[in-house]
């Protein structure tokens, strides 16, 4: 955990002067994200004031032709100034200039060190030669170090100029744009976000209930995001099975000093000093703790070298995480504290009494009150620290439960999710032929319903339309994204129809364009009134008129509420993607439904089909890693706690056999001795458990930002967590009390 926690937090970017690097970002107040082209040109226009350079990038996805095949290829569209921000230089040829971003420039392209290895076989005459994407032929000007790695855009294949854009006629442009600015000298942050306060106060659509801000943020925060506190919450958990591993070890010694009393006694009787019978106890814990700590680096490579391959989140900065210097000191410190400090009680143990004392309680030395307490609360800190863990793991829980069973709005069952790339010169030929393929898929046996959209469920990509309504007696105006649907998309995705009409191929040409709100939306614009039929101004650029409302939907994730939402006619958007629902019994159309797409795009790649049950997975990636991690921290953390607690108690009983002789002579039963021994065992579980209970409140706050539907010291987590704990505990109690009660009297008196 440091190795990443380290890579990932808090080692520098990469990138010279890394910490005067920022970003700008779109805020609702809530949550901060990319903004769209036209705001990021804005920005671009008239911050000057407050950095050397603002540039952006936009990731997205072309199609090209590789050694003969289409290929869908990782792009990225950058501003020229990006690479002079990031110092970046390329390994062969040049980088963009400025000109090469102006409309009717010659077509370019700057290919990725990786790609180029990888595709090319690291032939460097490719510079100057032509590479066909998206049909166009473009020229290989340059290669960029596979270094080249921020926000999502690492591991990427071809990057391209990002030309000067025009908004839209509705919307303006909602192509995400991740910036990078550098601040001038002299300038702090807080002044530039002052400098962007005041353009945001001058936008025309910074207007209504929830008017749009904007954040400037170092670049590393905005990379690194919410994993800051995920991944300490992580070292923590694991920090916490290193001291509740250290415990018992401790205890260990603890029992073995113990044991040994006797000899030290002797040890010191002929002459040997205080340092030296420390030095001997010190020396077997460190040496201990070193072998441990070299286990652990050996199996932390191990573990380094798999975690690029975990898809279930992203991890930023993953190709950094390595064992290095760091890693391997701090390895070593945490071997060597953990064995001096675990080591210490029972070096100094010996010194507790005088000579003459140790010497005649050599033989019963394991009844010593002074060291059954330190023992006992070695324990209760063990527990304490288990029972936290227990309470992160069973909030995971909860949230993974939760998340399983939200209502997303849709029928996710039976639902394929095609994607594909159909060549189209506009948004209408594009349409065309998506709703052409569509219709080829709904006349295949076992499909109920198909319909062509521009971007697939559960993704989040946001298309802000700025909307202004009319009704009872006042204006209200808002930002509402946009999804673009073909006729029919409502019924293929399962979603509830509630008052009106669907779309019509004819909605194309008509004015003003006929739309779908659903229900929040409605209620934003319109409030308590009914919306069917009336006209919404779209900013200054047209009007829409409202033909249906529909259901809230979770368009944009599992775990974010339906938001309100604007389903626009197919052509307003390029659309890839074609949603398919089939019948119960249908078998598998994956190939009927690639072969139909490569019919119409034979130059294209295969279309790739994915279940909605499938992106709904995808969806819960996240928590269900996360409830895994925090599960095997938590069950390791409960047997090394049950281990310990058995430990001392075995330790306690075999060291109480002549006490508990002598108690069966006098009558006593062996339920009496077993509840005596539970009843020993039973304060040191009380005591963990009032102690975690007090750290669990205090540390599940962290995981705030990863839990669903339910709080941070949830009662019903944290009594399932104690009780577990207390069984667990009384389990191991129950074990070692057994040995108690097989005591032979007559054997134990004999002993004595």
């Amino acid at each position: 955990m440091f190795s990443v926690v380290n890579a990932v937090i808090l080692r520098p970017l990469r990138f010279p002067q890394s910490d005067r690097l920022m970003t700008v970002l779109d805020s609702d107040g809530k949550k901060a994200y990319p903004p769209i082209e036209h705001r990021f040109a804005e920005w671009r226009e008239a911050s000057g004031a407050a950095f050397e350079k603002l540039a952006g990038a936009v990731a997205t996805m072309r199609v090209a032709i590789v050694r003969g095949e289409p290929r869908t290829l990782r792009v990225v569209l950058a501003s020229s100034e990006l690479f002079g921000l990031l110092g970046v230089r390329p390994l062969a040829g040049r980088l963009f200039t400025t000109d090469e971003a102006r409309p009717g420039s010659d077509p370019v392209v700057l290919l990725d060190e990786g790609f180029w290895r990888r595709e090319l076989g690291s032939d460097p005459r490719v510079v100057g030669q032509a590479i066909t994407l998206g049909g166009v032929q473009r020229i290989v000007v340059g290669i960029l170090p596979a270094g080249l790695r921020f926000a999502d855009f690492g591991a990427r294949d071809l990057w391209l100029p990002l030309p000067a854009r025009q908004a839209r006629q509705f919307g303006g442009g909602y192509s995400p744009v991740v910036t990078v600015a550098r601040l001038r000298p002299g300038v702090t942050r807080e002044r530039a976000q002052a400098v962007i306060d005041s353009i945001m106060a001058r936008l025309p659509y910074r207007r209504g209930a929830n008017p749009q801000k904007a954040v400037v943020k170092p670049l590393r925060d905005w990379i690194v995001g919410d994993v800051r506190r995920t991944f300490f919450t992580l070292m923590g958990a694991a920090g916490f099975i290193l001291l509740i591993a250290c415990a018992n070890v401790a205890n260990l010694l603890l029992a073995r000093a113990t044991a040994r009393q006797g000899e030290m006694a002797v040890r010191a009787a002929l002459g040997a000093g205080r340092w030296r019978l420390a030095r001997q106890a010190l020396v077997e814990s460190v040496l201990l703790g070193a072998l441990g700590g070299a286990a652990g680096v050996a199996l932390a490579f191990a573990v380094v070298r798999a975690i690029p391959a975990i898809k279930a989140i992203r991890i930023p900065r993953v190709e950094e995480v390595s064992v290095d210097g760091a890693m391997l000191l701090a390895a070593a410190a945490v071997s060597i504290a953990g064995g001096v400090l675990f080591g210490l009680a029972p070096a100094l143990r010996p010194w507790s009494g005088g000579l003459s004392l140790r010497l005649h309680a050599a033989e019963r030395a394991g009844t010593a009150r002074n060291a059954q307490k330190l023992r006992g609360a070695l324990v209760a800190v063990q527990l304490a620290l288990g029972l936290v863990l227990l309470s992160g793991a069973g909030l995971m829980t909860n949230t993974l439960w939760r998340l399983l069973s939200v209502d997303l709005g849709f029928e996710r069952a039976r639902v394929l999710v095609v994607e594909t790339v159909i060549p189209g010169a506009s948004p209408q030929a594009l349409a065309d032929s998506m709703r052409s393929l569509a219709a080829e898929i709904r006349g295949m046996p076992g499909v109920l319903a198909a319909a062509a959209a521009n971007e697939a469920p559960l993704e989040h990509v946001l298309d802000p339309w700025p909307l202004e309504a009319a009704s009872g007696g006042q204006r209200r105006a808002r930002e509402i994204n946009a999804r673009a649907v073909d006729p029919g998309y409502i019924r293929a995705l399962g979603a509830p129809l509630l008052a009106g009409r669907d779309l019509e191929l004819a909605d194309d040409a008509r004015t003003p364009t006929p739309v779908l709100l659903n229900q929040s939306a409605a209620q934003a614009l319109f409030g308590r009134e009914n919306p069917l039929g009336a006209t919404v101004a779209v900013g200054r650029r047209g009007q829409v008129q409202v033909v249906r409302i529909v259901g809230d939907v979770r368009m944009f994730g599992v775990a974010i509420d339906p938001p309100p939402l604007l389903y626009i006619p197919l052509v307003r958007r390029y659309a890839y993607y074609v949603i398919v629902r089939t019948a119960p019994n249908a078998g598998d159309l994956t190939a009927a439904i690639r072969a139909a797409a490569r019919r119409r795009a034979p130059a294209a790649p295969p279309a790739g089909i994915a279940t909605l049950d499938e992106k709904f997975s995808e969806q819960i990636a996240q928590p269900r890693f996360y409830f895994l991690l925090l599960g095997a921290f938590a069950a390791i953390g409960l047997a090394l706690a049950g281990v310990g607690v058995y430990g001392v108690i075995s330790f306690a009983v075999a060291r109480r056999r002549h006490e508990f002789g002598v108690r069966m002579a006098m009558g006593a039963e062996r339920a009496d001795i077993l509840r005596l021994v539970l009843g020993s065992g039973l304060r040191m579980v009380c005591a963990g458990a009032v102690l975690g209970l007090a750290g669990a409140l205090a540390t599940t706050r962290l995981l705030a930002s990863l839990l669903y539907g339910v709080r941070p010291g949830d009662p019903a987590t944290l009594i399932c967590v104690v009780l577990l704990l207390i069984l667990v505990a009384l389990g191991a109690c129950y074990l070692a009390g057994r040995r108690a009660t097989a005591v032979d009297p007559s054997a134990a008196l004999r002993c004595e």
